[in-house]
């Protein structure tokens, strides 16, 4: 089916759906509803025909509240090896202003929000202000920290409404944890695991839901047991036991176990309690900025730009001023994108801003970990 006309099926699919579904909830929530699934749509079909200029929005987002990390883990642009000045990683925090622009354009569209990326999220202060602010759109959001941190807010964290938090700690002792999370403080983060159970317990709420991910190594497999037993007894929710990427070619004395069977342990688990946080996103909805992208037309998101036999090549009509950051995209024949220099194996596309101070990552597809 040509593009054109593909377009025109799925405004005519918003059309007819909306009325039906507004007598079943909230005009808001069917507007929005309606959003992501028609710009689903059209990014299969960007992606199965092998476009290079799209009129979908990413689906999958990622922002990085802070770029920078205490933390010096192998492989990492954070390394303290010598590979580090290979990578051109300023410092900074993302500031209110960017995210809000960032989710006013990409937030309708998205099915869910990564807070994390190569800083420590909680480094930045108003990361629980973009959590709620993500609400807004009914954004799923999680994030990853090591919680190597002597000042966390905690009551903020809980508060922010954050389903899912994935804990980077890979070992029992310090001695261990030392040798892959280099300057970090085992100790320190063990007191803030229990502080941010207590602070959930305080504040009746099971999320976010906690999950420890340990990574295996050589020089660590030899814990697994003992943290399982400490993970099961500090009140966390998950564990995770898998396999890294290699870091070998930035530390040599550190291998992967190889053949590690991926092992995830449940040990308070509530389905009601984790589906009714979702649920609570739809309460405080964006109206205004989903009525304004509810009223384009995808017809109207489109002009032709040269015709190939007889489906024309399309592209987007966008403009979002941010004088202080920079919008690239660059997308090779494969379909992979590469912006700013970092390649993005695996993804479909990316849209990526990025200033000094902070972040902001609108992808198609996430790579698996």
């Amino acid at each position: 089916m040509p593009f054109g006309q593909f377009v025109s099926l799925v405004d005519m699919l918003v059309e007819r759906y909306y009325p039906a579904l507004k007598l079943d909830m909230p005009e808001g929530q069917a507007k929005l509803l309606l959003l992501k699934l028609s710009n689903l749509l059209l990014s299969k079909y960007e992606c199965v025909h092998k476009h290079t200029t799209l009129i979908s929005h990413p689906f999958s987002l990622i922002v990085d509240p802070a770029n920078g990390c205490s933390l010096h883990c192998p492989a990492c642009v954070h390394t303290s090896s010598g590979n580090r000045k290979n990578f051109i990683w300023p410092g900074g925090f993302l500031e209110e202003d960017l995210f809000l622009a960032f989710l006013d354009e990409y937030g309708p569209y998205g099915f869910d929000l990564y807070f994390a990326n190569y800083g420590e999220p909680l480094l930045n202060k108003l990361t629980p202000r973009f959590i709620q602010m993500a609400r807004r759109f009914a954004l799923p959001t999680f994030s990853s920290t090591s919680l190597s941190l002597k000042t966390i807010n905690f009551e903020g964290l809980v508060l922010s409404g954050l389903p899912f938090l994935i804990l980077s700690v890979d070992g029992a002792t310090s001695a261990t944890y030392l040798q892959y999370r280099r300057n970090g403080d085992f100790a320190l983060v063990i007191d803030n695991i229990r502080k941010l159970v207590a602070a959930k317990a305080r504040m009746n709420s099971y999320t976010p839901v906690l999950h420890w991910q340990f990574l295996v190594f050589e020089h660590n497999v030899h814990e697994v047991k003992e943290v399982k037993e400490l993970a099961a007894t500090m009140g966390v929710n998950q564990l995770s036991l898998i396999t890294p990427y290699p870091v070998a070619w930035d530390e040599p004395t550190i291998s992967i176990t190889k053949d590690w069977p991926t092992e995830t342990l449940l040990f308070h688990c509530d389905m009601d309690a984790y589906k009714a946080a979702l649920d609570r996103m739809l309460i405080d909805l964006d109206n205004e900025v989903i009525n304004r992208h509810f009223l384009r037309k995808w017809s109207d998101r489109i002009k032709p730009r040269r015709e190939t036999g007889d489906e024309a090549e399309v592209m987007a009509v966008k403009s979002l001023a941010q004088p202080q950051s920079t919008r690239e995209m660059k997308t090779n024949a494969s379909g992979w994108a590469e912006t700013g220099g970092n390649a993005a194996t695996g993804f479909i596309r990316t849209l990526r801003w990025t200033q000094p101070a902070g972040s902001c990552h609108a992808l198609g597809r996430r790579p698996s970990t």
